[in-house]
């Protein structure tokens, strides 16, 4: 365990009293520091969505708001094919949203609701079409702003 004795505590104190005194007044923020802010999030030309679970699906070629795709399992096998239908890209406001549909080959389907962050990743939670497998996910891009 790492300790410290009081003459050194008084010690760090002291200096960090100097050092204060003798800098400039506090330079303003970075503008890296200011939180980022895009009120108009680019739709995504492909997904690469990473389930908590360990699955991840890869949606590509998209036509208007849907795009074909593949399920790999946490080996990396590809175990499904089908098609992922964006149904809700709203950025508008400050907790822009997001709401997709999975269908699979096998008859499966998935629902995908989330948020865009402020640095345009987004994230949220995904089930079956009855509410089970419940499990996080997020994209590994982040989206680009149009303004």
């Amino acid at each position: 365990m790492f300790t410290l004795n009081r003459r050194t505590v008084a010690g760090l104190a002291a200096f960090a009293a100097l050092a204060g005194a003798a800098a400039p007044q506090a330079a303003a923020p970075q503008a890296a520091e200011a939180a980022a802010y895009c009120d108009n999030w680019a739709l995504p030309s492909q997904l690469d969505i990473r389930q908590g679970n360990g699955w991840r699906v890869m949606a590509y070629s998209p036509k208007k708001f849907k795009y074909t795709a593949v399920a790999q399992d946490a080996r990396g096998t590809i175990r499904m094919r089908g098609t992922v239908r964006l149904t809700r890209f709203d950025t508008s406001g400050s907790r822009p949203q997001v709401r997709f549909i999975a269908t699979w080959n096998t008859g499966g389907v998935g629902t995908y609701t989330g948020r865009i962050d402020a640095d345009g990743l987004m994230t949220g939670k995904t089930a079956d079409k009855f509410g089970r497998n419940a499990t996080t996910w997020h994209n590994a891009d982040t989206l680009d702003c149009n303004g």
